[in-house]
C-alpha cells in the first residue's frame, strides 16, 4: 500500500506523497477502531452471539478472576479493579515482560530502513515488506490452530521465539542479500 501511495500520491491536494500515507493508514485505523466499538462485546450478559452456555462460563470465569460481570459493576467497581491490578505482582510481571518484548521487535518499525539497506530503489523496498508479514500472518494462524489443537503451548511459543532469534543471528552476521531479506 505504501508502494502504491508514494508512488501516485506526490503533489497530490499539495501534499507529499509521505502525508498522503499517514493520512490514508490513519483513516483506515480510525475506520477500524470505530467499527471495532461496535463489534467487540461489552460483558457476556449483554453479547448476543454467545449461547446461554458459553454466556455462563464466561461469567464464572469473570466471577472466579475477581473481574466486574456487568455493566453496573464495573462502574461501581472500577477503583476497586484498579487498586486490585495495581497490587498484583503478576499484572507488574507481564507489563515488564510485554514490555520488553515491544521493545525487543522495534525493528518492525523499521522494516522499511532495513529493507532499504539492500540496495534497492523505495518502491522495491517497500515491496519486498509485504511478503514477510503476509507469510508471518499465516504461520501466526497455523502455528495457533494447531497449539488449539495439540492443547501444547509452550514448545509452539519457543519454537517461534527460536527462529526469531536465528533470523537475528543471521541478519548481524551477513551481508548476503537473500539472507538478509529471509532473515527480515
Amino acid at each position: 500500500m505504501a508502494a502504491g501511495i508514494l508512488d501516485g500520491m506526490e503533489g497530490k491536494l499539495g501534499h507529499a506523497a509521505w502525508r498522503w500515507l499517514f493520512f490514508i493508514e490513519g483513516a483506515i485505523t480510525i475506520a477500524v477502531a470505530v467499527l471495532a466499538v461496535f463489534v467487540l462485546p461489552d460483558f457476556p450478559a449483554t453479547t448476543k452471539w454467545l449461547s446461554e452456555e458459553e454466556r455462563a462460563l464466561a461469567l464464572r470465569r469473570m466471577e472466579e478472576q475477581g473481574g466486574a460481570t456487568s455493566e453496573e459493576d464495573a462502574q461501581t467497581g472500577a477503583l476497586a479493579g484498579l487498586w486490585m491490578a495495581i497490587t498484583d505482582w503478576k499484572v507488574w510481571w507481564m507489563s515488564l515482560t510485554l514490555t520488553s518484548w515491544v521493545v525487543s521487535l522495534s525493528f518492525n518499525a523499521y522494516f522499511p530502513t532495513l529493507s532499504a539497506t539492500m540496495g534497492f530503489n523505495r518502491n522495491v523496498t517497500l515491496l519486498l515488506c509485504a511478503p514477510p508479514f503476509a507469510f508471518t500472518a499465516f504461520v501466526a494462524f497455523a502455528l495457533s490452530r494447531h497449539s488449539d489443537k495439540t492443547r501444547q503451548r509452550f514448545y509452539h511459543c519457543v519454537g517461534s521465539l527460536g527462529v526469531g532469534l536465528l533470523g537475528f543471528v543471521i541478519a548481524i552476521s551477513t551481508m548476503n542479500t537473500a539472507a538478509r531479506y529471509i532473515s527480515l
